[in-house]
């Protein structure tokens, strides 16, 4: 990222700017000349956590989310308090170095059952909600609220009745009302799923009842955009919904939509076999405003997709999977990392070994730029490392990524993993202070980093601010107090 402001009184106040993907402007920097350059690195795996099946739990579908302690939390489907694989699902911690702590065993009662792909969310008491898609007092699923120690209270129990909905199967998302909001798979006015709210206070309501034709069985969580709205994923629905398949599950490929916190809801799009079929995850707003979301299914190859689609509708497919090394069947929502790329998972891969018949590998991770150029980070292979990461990610605060696995491991009952990357540094922000002019960047814990400057770069000469930086977080700061010169450009340089 280039940046001049020329000091001359013929040129003063002109701003000439010219990005390079991925570098956002930094505010407040005011005189000087500024590049972001690094090279990306190694890869580094890292399998943090082998699920037993008794009290830590089997076959973790949630994505884990990162507490204010630091620490990670999710959920696994199965196992917990009668230790076997036929177990009703639990919840956990692990720090970032793989320290494991079991916190919640479901037990088949009123507190509910099975996570599902819920995982869980914090809210800003400090306390952890979710969602379990049975239990409760009616078998349809809870809402729970959970203390950092592991105490569950069940706060509410969804209902058959009076068109409540039934299921849910996606987690809460807290909204800028300090409401929590969410979506339930079944029930509701026409037994298609809903989208629900419940307050602070935990008084439930119904927001919204699908009907098919603007979608229905919504299984992601939402997003809250910009501007206030929800934004959505059905699972089936939409402008191909023709009622119910001869074994009463609803037809049709899925939807987008947009909904307001009042229960006003916009289609924003159908989903057809070429661009996709069956959205199970929901969909995140990325820098430049757009949605990017996946579909399990269809594409131009059948394996799935990866779309960006506006606030207003506009739909752009970006990658269709082919089942090959780039891998099938996406069912997790993506993230954009602190470098502006977004990364996801399938959890699939079906490739040929050696030209034989017999399809290897059980899933993937990716990186993809925003105009859709994807590349695989990581297969996973046999099942030592973990198989078929149905969860995304999670990239901490250490500026790793953390997900889990649904199967594989010691015991092929699941996964913790981290995935390392060296990312090229991106600017956060440039400050004028007293003491020089303050660069912080985004940064790997455990990567080094060099803060250079030069004042001719047709020279080609760098020279070191500083001494080298190693990163014990997700960002990093250094200061030029020589801040005098009137053209200087400078640059982060990820060491390798």
């Amino acid at each position: 990222m280039f940046w001049n402001r020329d000091k001359s009184s013929a040129g003063r106040g002109k701003r000439n700017m010219h990005f390079q993907p991925g570098n956002l402007l930094p505010a407040g920097l005011v005189s000087f000349w500024l590049t972001v350059t690094g090279a990306s690195g190694g890869i580094l795996f890292t399998s943090l956590y082998s699920f037993t099946g008794s009290t830590d739990g089997c076959f973790p579908w949630g994505n884990l989310v990162q507490g204010s302690d630091g620490n990670l939390y999710g959920t696994a489907n199965y196992g917990g308090a009668i230790y076997s694989i036929s177990g009703h699902g639990t919840i956990f911690q692990i720090t970032l170095d793989g320290t494991f702590n079991a916190l919640y065993q479901f037990a088949n009662d009123g507190d509910g059952d099975h996570p599902d792909l819920a995982g869980v969310v914090e809210g800003p008491d400090g306390f952890f909600y979710g969602t379990t898609v049975v239990g409760g007092d009616y078998h349809d699923g809870v809402i729970f609220i959970m203390s950092p120690d592991g105490y569950l209270f069940p706060i509410y129990s969804f209902s058959p009745y009076n068109g409540d909905g039934t299921g849910p199967r996606a987690g809460l998302v807290l909204g800028t009302d300090g409401n929590f909001y969410g979506t339930t798979q079944t029930g509701g006015l026409h037994y298609l799923g809903t989208v629900f709210r419940i307050t602070s206070d935990w008084d439930y309501s119904r927001l919204f009842s699908f009907n098919g034709t603007n979608g229905a069985t919504p299984t992601g969580s939402l997003v809250q955009g910009r501007d206030g709205n929800f934004y959505g994923t059905t699972l089936n629905g939409g402008a191909s919904f023709r009622g119910r398949d001869t074994f009463g599950n609803p037809t049709g490929a899925g939807t987008v939509f947009k909904i307001s916190t009042k229960g006003a809801l916009t289609s924003l799009f159908s989903f057809d076999s070429t661009n996709g079929v069956q959205p199970v995850a929901g969909l995140i707003e990325g820098l430049d405003g757009k949605l990017y979301g996946s579909t399990e299914l269809g594409g131009a190859n059948g394996y799935g997709s990866i779309f960006a689609i506006t606030t207003n509708g506009t739909f752009n497919s970006l990658v269709s999977f082919g089942g090959g090394p780039d891998g099938a069947y996406p069912t997790a929502r993506l993230i954009q990392g602190s470098d502006g790329g977004f990364y996801g998972t399938t959890a699939d891969v079906a490739f040929l070994n050696g030209g034989g018949a017999a399809p290897v590998g059980s899933g993937t991770i990716f990186r993809m730029t925003p105009d859709g150029t994807l590349i695989t980070l990581y297969t996973f292979h046999g099942t030592t490392y973990g198989v078929e990461p149905v969860a995304g990610l999670t990239q901490a605060s250490d500026g790793n990524l953390y997900g889990v696995t649904s199967g594989g491991g010691t015991y092929n009952l699941g996964t913790i993993f981290r995935l390392s990357i060296s990312m090229a540094p991106m600017v956060q922000k440039v400050q004028k202070m007293t003491s020089g002019l303050v660069f912080t960047w985004t940064s790997v814990a455990g990567q080094s980093y060099q803060l250079q400057y030069n004042s001719n770069l047709s020279a080609g000469n760098w020279n070191n601010l500083g001494t080298t930086i190693l990163a014990t977080n997700g960002t990093m700061s250094a200061c030029d107090p020589a801040v005098s010169d009137p053209k200087r450009f400078y640059r982060v340089v990820l060491l390798q």
